[in-house]
């Protein structure tokens, strides 16, 4: 059934991917019931003279599987696909061996059937301009979802997937700048680093990763990710990718995908693995220290963010130091430093920001307004790719961003270690880290225990500061409040359950 969408409604879509696949037999039950429906469907249809079963089959399955993942990331989220046979052709990015024919053949079918909700595309050869194809599942759709009892994790990715993605950049007139992707030839570089992000994203996918907040904050942080345009949250896409910019393989090179990555940062403190909380540690100063260590230069506990006159603005300072190795030019920098703060900061304070960063930083001053940031970030892509290769040894699963790492707060020790001996090892000086990270069983972790599960009755703890149980006295127990909080997070335990259910262990 096709349906006529408002801009803002068409705006709202996700991606096709096509490389998802489910090993999950309830997956299995509902792509072989519809397999016979589309194929008696076909049969009437006097233009379709041979059907081949098995790539039919595929199709139904990365159809249904995009469209299960997108329902239940958000249910007004649409699934945007071309209907170009361009974007069908195989390259290093795009290895299934779904036709083009067939694929619409599907899509054209499931709309007819009744259980997909269409729009069609468009392209304006004047304007140069379109939008791609959208579609979501409809309600029969969905009563199929529920009737085989499908769940997100039962969303998986192939593993020929490319997950070292090589971007180039053109520039065009007006100084829009477009990116896309590059293909390249493999070399011992980036076969190395592909086997490195499998060992990583292997023990990712083995392991529960979820957000343990009540049901109205997640919808709170839901508002919040689309306001910043981010990717929706989805529990199930833990595969970890390396972009790499500017056609090089030195330039870049961070992980990305990771849901954790899209959230609020103030949120990432109710991450939980396994259920169990966690805490994140940063590098601190990170490109700072890297820059005046290639300099021969080892800052030691020095802080590049304090400057004077601006001793109680350490944030501005940092957001500004930031934008200055980033940018190409001073005037670049200086622009930017500006409208990301404007109205607080004038054109004229902007100037003498970047004047008093570079009287504070004369041994470094000469990568302002180079562009040196994203030479920093492949540095910093290899620091990231080490720790979390020497934790995942250990079987200790660490969730990178850019330069911090979340873990189970058990694991906070080795993950001190580990940032500290890479740091050491890579850049040849000591690393700083963020002065916020809390120690298991420290008298600040202790504190954040008591906070977090208060005083009333006698709770045992684990070495990671969770409640293992709770012995209630006579008038303590409160059993409608018990129900309330249960109610309060009826997302987060009924994904614990599906995990339990289908993954059998925690």
């Amino acid at each position: 059934m096709n349906e006529r969408l408002s801009k803002e409604e068409l705006g709202n879509s996700k991606a096709i991917n096509l490389h998802l696949c489910s090993e999950y037999k309830q997956v299995d039950g509902l792509i072989e019931a519809l397999l016979i429906e589309v194929i008696n469907h076909f049969k009437c249809d006097e233009n379709t003279k041979r059907i081949h079963k098995s790539k039919l089959k595929k199709c139904l399955t990365v159809l249904l599987l995009n469209l299960l993942s997108v329902y239940l990331a958000d249910t007004r989220k649409y699934l945007a696909y071309s209907r170009s046979s361009s974007r069908f052709k195989k390259s290093r990015y795009q290895k299934n061996n779904i036709g083009y024919d067939i694929f619409l053949k599907a899509v054209d079918t499931l709309i007819k059937l009744g259980y997909i909700k269409s729009h069609l595309g468009f392209y304006d050869k004047g304007l140069k301009k379109g939008k791609n194809s959208r579609m979501r599942a409809s309600s029969e759709l969905i009563g199929l979802f529920n009737k085989h009892q499908l769940a997100g994790l039962m969303v998986q990715r192939e593993e020929s997937e490319e997950v070292i993605i090589l971007k180039g950049v053109k520039i065009y007139k007006g100084k829009k700048k477009v990116k896309f992707v590059v293909d390249y030839e493999d070399t011992k570089q980036t076969i190395q680093m592909r086997e490195n992000l499998q060992t990583i994203n292997s023990l990712l996918d083995s392991r529960w990763v979820d957000l343990n907040v009540p049901d109205d904050i997640y919808e709170e942080i839901v508002r919040e990710v689309e306001k910043k345009n981010r990717n929706d949250i989805d529990f199930n896409r833990k595969k970890l990718v390396r972009v790499f910019n500017n056609n090089s393989f030195e330039d870049g090179g961070r992980f990305y995908r990771g849901w954790w990555q899209e959230i609020p940062k103030e949120f990432r403190k109710h991450i939980t693995i396994d259920g169990k909380q966690t805490v994140e540690v940063d590098y601190s100063a990170m490109h700072f220290r890297i820059l005046y260590a290639e300099e021969g230069i080892n800052i030691g506990n020095d802080d590049p963010y304090i400057v004077e006159g601006y001793e109680d603005q350490r944030k501005l300072i940092k957001i500004a130091l930031n934008i200055i190795l980033n940018a190409g030019t001073k005037d670049t920098a200086i622009n930017a430093i500006y409208f990301n703060n404007k109205p607080a900061i004038s054109k004229k304070t902007a100037k003498y920001i970047y004047k008093a960063l570079e009287d504070k930083h004369p041994n470094i001053k000469k990568y302002f307004g180079s562009g040196r940031g994203i030479k920093l970030q492949f540095k910093d892509s290899q620091i990231a790719e080490q720790v979390m290769l020497n934790l995942a040894r250990s079987n200790i699963v660490c969730l990178p961003v850019h330069d911090s790492f979340i873990v189970r707060m058990s694991n906070q020790l080795e993950l001190h270690e580990a940032m500290d001996k890479v740091f050491k090892d890579i850049v040849k000086v000591n690393s700083k880290r963020d002065k916020k990270a809390t120690v298991v069983g420290s008298d600040i972790h202790l504190q954040n225990s008591k906070r977090l599960y208060g005083d009333k009755g006698h709770k045992f703890y684990d070495k990671e500061g969770n409640v293992e149980g709770v012995i209630f006295s006579g008038a303590d127990t409160n059993l409608d409040e018990l129900i309330k909080l249960n109610k309060e997070y009826k997302d987060y335990h009924l994904r614990e359950g599906e995990w339990i259910e289908h993954k059998g262990f925690i």
